[in-house]
């Protein structure tokens, strides 16, 4: 019975609430309300269930939650009703039965409407959690028929907190949603989404995303709605572009305006496009600002969507935008030694790795964090590449001295992997922009960067293949007429060598 003892135990810890609802309601959602246990309890439980999906024992797991579950709803107690609701959101992504899946999701919608806020916020949070583990299931057209009502209806909670808690799991839960089966409830979404907009920031926060993943799935039906809703975002701008505090809400204005733009097309966007790409470059030239702030982060991916709609026309904001990106590939990781260690005391989850130097070993860790923000620049730039394609030419030489040190990046294969495609890109770029000299130096400094590599690091496969995709790119964006004889007979020398040390693995 040590399962169900232990399980009994979790369930007990997720139970010790806090007994003021109307002090709890006026907190921040980042507040806590001292509710440890509920914390330790979710996260006992969470460890149970994936040590025994490890070893295919959930099965066992699930069938003493199950009534257990069951119970805690049956006795309509809220602090019980709100663990049935913990642990299903806690086992979600271990179940594989449809089925059950389908009656937890029946047993959840029915708490959306509970006269407990508490209950009701937990329920949007498990539909949060549903949405992520079981899309197909919960976003599908009978089940969207079902839950969108009940969005409408969370949308008007007379408990604020709850309402931006549903407003959350539509962020989850909308991006999974076909358009056939959203575009029924469009206009009530928007006028209510629209009157909580004008409710303040952090009601502001949670709107705008709704918008942005609103306008990602009906595409050019937000048309309609795009003037109204442009001047109110316009006004959120002018609001919070000089308050540090405000600094996600500005991002995430930015976010959601690019995803409209992309959304409504270019026609429709130009009116705006200027006055938002300054506001924008306005926003990121604030003095003294973190490396981390979410304005740049927001920046990038609102840059790609806005030039991606805007073509051509985006290339006089490319010399604002882009030193801002580059700045990303300058992070590289660090030796892990006794004078770096503090450095990493913060708890933020880093990224380790192996090299051999010498004769001796290194330690090189990085915040994970950070690799994500290199790998978000380079998709930025290639954007820029693909998008403006020759009109890109005047960026290439600056372009390519941020890329040169991501080549000997270790952390992430894919991070280089996708520098490489980059690199090519840019040589396809400053061939059509007429530069031959500049695809010709180009070819040769790659070359020189990786084909040493090639020959004296054939342990590292993955590696190995990454840089002879590269080289292909790169050769092939280039195009003819751009390697000697001799350069060329050198790469076959190398390309055969590998050939014959990947013939003698096979045979060993």
């Amino acid at each position: 019975h040590y399962i169900e003892q232990v399980l009994e135990v979790c369930i007990i810890f997720i139970m010790v609430l806090e007994e003021d609802v109307a002090a709890w309601a006026q907190a921040d959602e980042d507040d806590d309300m001292n509710e440890d246990f509920y914390v330790y309890g979710k996260e006992a439980l969470d460890r149970v269930c994936r040590c025994a999906h490890k070893v295919d024992a959930f099965p066992k797991v699930l069938d003493t939650l199950k009534p257990a579950i069951t119970q805690l709803f049956q006795t309509g107690e809220w602090k019980k009703v709100v663990a049935g609701l913990a642990a299903m959101s806690q086992v979600a992504e271990f179940v594989d039965d449809e089925a059950t899946v389908e009656q937890m999701i029946s047993g959840i919608r029915v708490q959306l409407s509970a006269s407990h806020a508490r209950v009701r916020y937990a329920a949007w949070g498990a539909v949060a959690q549903f949405a992520e583990d079981h899309s197909a299931v919960i976003a599908s057209d009978t089940w969207a028929a079902q839950m969108m009502p009940e969005f409408l209806k969370g949308l008007d909670d007379d408990v604020d907190r709850v309402a931006r808690r549903c407003m959350e799991a539509f962020q989850h839960y909308g991006e999974s949603v076909e358009r056939d089966d959203l575009e029924p409830f469009l206009q009530q979404l928007m006028e209510k989404v629209g009157a909580r907009m004008q409710a303040g920031p952090l009601f502001q926060q949670k709107a705008i995303t709704f918008v942005a993943v609103l306008a990602g799935q009906v595409e050019d039906g937000m048309v309609p709605y795009y003037g109204p809703l442009m001047q109110v975002l316009r006004r959120v701008i002018e609001g919070a572009l000089h308050k540090v505090e405000e600094r996600t809400l500005l991002g995430k204005c930015f976010e959601c305006i690019s995803v409209l733009a992309k959304a409504v097309g270019r026609e429709c966007f130009r009116a705006d496009a200027e006055h938002i790409l300054q506001a924008m470059i306005r926003a990121t030239q604030a003095p003294n600002l973190p490396l981390n702030d979410p304005v740049k982060e927001y920046m990038m991916s609102a840059s790609e969507r806005i030039c991606t709609t805007m073509k051509e026309d985006f290339v006089p904001f490319v010399p604002h935008i882009l030193p801002g990106v580059l700045e990303k590939l300058q992070l590289s990781p660090k030796v892990y030694d006794e004078n770096t260690k503090d450095d990493f005391a913060d708890g933020g989850e880093v990224n380790l790795t192996l090299t051999h130097e010498n004769g001796k070993v290194k330690v090189l860790i990085m915040y994970s964090s950070e690799i994500q923000d290199m790998k978000a620049a380079l998709e930025c730039v290639h954007n820029f590449v693909e998008e403006l394609g020759k009109a890109y030419g005047p960026f290439v030489a600056k372009t390519a001295q941020a890329l040169l040190p991501v080549f000997e990046f270790s952390m992430a294969e894919e991070i280089r992997d996708l520098s490489f495609e980059t690199w090519g890109q840019l040589c396809g770029c400053a061939r059509h922009d007429g530069q031959v000299q500049v695809v010709s130096d180009l070819v040769l400094e790659f070359l020189k960067r990786l084909l040493p590599n090639m020959t004296e690091d054939e342990g590292d496969l993955q590696a190995l293949k990454t840089r002879a995709d590269g080289i292909t790119t790169c050769l092939k964006n280039a195009g003819p007429n751009i390697l000697s004889k001799e350069q060329v007979q050198h790469l076959c020398q190398v390309a055969m060598q590998l050939i014959g040390a990947s013939m003698k693995r096979r045979a060993e």
